[in-house]
């Protein structure tokens, strides 16, 4: 049996001397639970006319995860005030930790300020700048733990610098760090690289293949000596191009930065890039052996051997978005420029065999579908990065538009289909899933660098939606970065060519359920002038239906239109399931519907008049229960009934059945019960109750 039951406790309580029959019912049907998508966890589709990076950074800007910490950047108003703080915890959610400067929250707040800038027209993006800025501000570049990869968040402070939102403080700060950054830079290539006094090797002992890899950089100064990785390439490198084309010099780190940017990418790509796949493998040792650190190099056994055994996805992504952002401040006069572009054009030909065809998406492991690998999944972290990578190398010309943009487009509209889910607690935003949190090489968990180990490794769970509760649920800060900068990418290209086309800020969910209580749609759109809307209901215009937002007050399929400037955009079909009755105190009942009526006398069986009913009775008819629970004075069988206290009311419908209309009939007038039912100052209820139901 399908139960609609709601104890009215307090909101019944006597009032005045009466609280009334219809009030308890009104209750029992439409007290409100919260409005939630009825596909809770539904992926979101793809939309032309949704601008995504808005809908993303909206959601998660201020609550993402990465590197065994929940993260999330301030609130901000439109003026530039700090309106919220967001604490930092471990992953279990409890445990507070101190902010720091990590390339996950660097990443996110990059993406985010770019995104920022491409949008700095409108007022809704200027909270993305501040509250990136104020991460940026409050988080100082560290001199310990010279990682490439914390590194990499100094990246936040060109876009930052370049703006013209940027706080006096932001940009001494931002100056600052890029200067410490170019004195660890220094030290990092004179000190943390392979031939080096901090390792083994030397000219004496090194053979000659490990002789081409001396100059490389560790990919961590200290726990991966002689290691090279093609995740520190993203990280060091290009942060390195960067720095020459914010200094407007190219001796920031050595007597040419160039060189020492050309040699990391020509050692990685001696010894990682695959001819027969087109791919690399994630990282190198110059230095393979047997211990913990280094016995996932030369897995296959062949001698000469240093890399690892498999085509981790996001390895790859790193390192193909790496070539496209140097050869954007690389100048195309530059001795390494063809180079690097070889590089590109080959590795873009290698990712794109790889795409899935239907989805168009990419794998955890790349070359292998789950048919021959199980468990293989694809990935939305190296899925959001190509994609982004592909984007923008078309965008600056350096790969051919006709041959790439169908791959581009269809990785794009596979991010928002396979990755982005509707958020189970809140269906105004998303979520992004399915992300690889870590993988690395070596270390003392033994990281094989195999198939396997980026399956089923300890620290490479992959974020999913299937468990609500887990700890991974959660949007994963790499590929929320990723993700928004392919999303600033395609709107740039396709969707804003002059950043003002009229887009929805997000779309609507697969389907509602408003029979609790009632809810609005939002369809909000921004454009260059004014936007004006129109709804539509089962493909019928609603008349006087022309703002932003609707409230349903029928059952039924809604989607929107909104048109600026003569361009005209359609928010997804929604399927609506309205609550029992109205604001308007009119509703239809549904098609097939049944009536069961109880004449008021029936009440009388409750008990003799004045009575109250402390236990359970029960009336039925055509299959529709109605049960006075307690505490509910009968007043005769002229008379009908009152509710006391915490008296209330159960009505109940056949299984798969549905109540969609209650009519209280008394001797002054038909009253449709809704939240602005006015009581009858009497307290008699007489004639007839009427419950409408219909099967689902």
């Amino acid at each position: 049996m399908r139960h609609l039951t709601r104890m009215s406790r307090n909101l019944s309580r006597w009032r005045g001397g009466f609280t009334y029959l219809y009030l308890s019912l009104m209750l029992l049907c439409f007290c409100a639970i919260g409005v939630k998508a009825a596909d809770t966890n539904g992926s979101v589709k793809f939309n032309s006319g949704v601008r995504y990076s808005q809908w993303a950074i909206n959601s998660r800007l201020h609550d993402f995860y990465g590197n065994q910490k929940k993260f999330g950047f301030d609130y901000y108003d439109n003026n530039g005030t700090n309106t919220k703080t967001v604490t930092w915890y471990k992953l279990d959610g409890t445990t507070k930790v101190d902010r720091s400067f990590d390339y996950v929250a660097g990443l996110v707040g990059k993406a985010s300020l770019e995104a920022a800038d491409f949008y700095e027209n409108f007022e809704w993006s200027k909270p993305w700048f501040y509250a990136a800025q104020g991460y940026a501000t409050g988080t100082r570049y560290a001199n310990k733990n010279m990682t490439l990869d914390n590194m990499n968040a100094a990246k936040m402070y060109f876009p930052i610098l370049a703006g013209n939102l940027k706080s006096p403080e932001a940009t001494a700060v931002a100056n600052t760090a890029i200067n410490a950054v170019i004195e660890h830079m220094k030290t990092y290539n004179s000190t943390y690289v392979i031939g080096s006094g901090k390792n083994a090797l030397n000219s004496t002992n090194a053979n000659d293949v490990q002789k081409t890899m001396f100059g490389g950089w560790f990919h961590k100064s200290t726990d991966y000596t002689d290691q090279m990785w093609c995740d520190g390439q993203y990280m060091g490198p290009a942060l390195l191009a960067q720095i020459i084309k914010h200094t407007g010099k190219t001796n920031n780190i050595s007597d040419n930065d160039w060189d020492i940017i050309a040699k990391q990418f020509s050692i990685t790509w001696a010894q990682l890039y695959d001819k027969t796949s087109g791919l690399l493998y994630h990282g190198f040792t110059a230095n393979p052996g047997d211990n913990a650190s280094t016995s996932w190099a030369g897995i296959s056994k062949e001698k000469g051997i240093y890399h690892s055994a498999s085509f981790w996805g996001r390895a790859n992504a790193w390192y193909f978005l790496a070539l496209v952002d140097i050869l954007e401040v690389m100048p195309t006069n530059n001795t390494y420029y063809n180079t690097f572009k070889g590089y590109l054009s080959n590795l873009a030909k290698g990712i794109a065999n790889y795409q899935d065809k239907g989805t168009g998406c990419w794998y955890q492991v790349m070359d292998k579908v789950p048919a021959s690998l199980t468990g293989n999944y694809l990935e939305a972290s190296c899925s959001s990065i190509f994609t982004a990578g592909y984007l923008k190398a078309i965008r600056l010309g350096l790969l051919d538009k006709v041959t790439y943009e169908p791959i581009a487009k269809k990785a794009y509209e596979g991010l928002v289909n396979q990755f982005m889910i509707y958020d189970n607690k809140d269906n105004s935003t998303i979520q992004l899933v399915h992300s690889c949190t870590s993988a690395g090489l070596g270390g003392k968990d033994g990281r094989a660098g195999n198939d396997d180990y980026y399956l089923t490794g300890k620290d490479a769970s992959v974020v999913t939606s299937s468990d609500p509760t887990s700890q991974y649920y959660y949007t994963e800060g790499k590929v929320l970065g990723g993700f928004i900068m392919a999303a600033t990418e395609y709107e740039r290209a396709y969707q804003n060519q002059d950043s003002k086309q009229i887009l929805f800020a997000r779309d609507l969910a697969p389907s509602y359920d408003f029979t609790t209580t009632a809810g609005k749609l939002d369809a909000t759109a921004y454009g260059d002038g004014n936007v004006s809307y129109q709804w539509y209901k089962d493909g019928e215009a609603i008349a006087d239906a022309t703002t932003a937002t609707y409230t349903p007050t029928e059952s039924g399929k809604y989607y929107c239109k909104a048109t600026a400037n003569g361009n005209t955009i359609t928010t997804s079909a929604t399927n609506v399931t309205t609550k029992s009755a109205n604001t308007d105190g009119e509703q239809t009942p549904s098609t097939g519907s049944k009536k069961a009526e109880f004449d008021i006398n029936a009440f009388g069986g409750f008990g003799s008049s004045g009575n109250k009913v402390d236990y359970s009775v029960t009336i039925t008819a055509n299959n529709v229960t109605i049960t006075a629970i307690k505490d509910v004075v009968a007043y005769g069988s002229s008379k009908g009934c009152r509710v006391n206290g915490t008296g209330s009311f159960k009505v109940t419908a056949p299984k798969n059945a549905k109540i969609t209309k209650i009519i209280c009939t008394t001797d002054k007038s038909s009253i449709q019960l809704t939240p602005n039912v006015t009581s009858d100052k009497t307290g008699i209820i007489s004639k007839d109750i009427t419950f409408d139901y219909s099967k689902a």
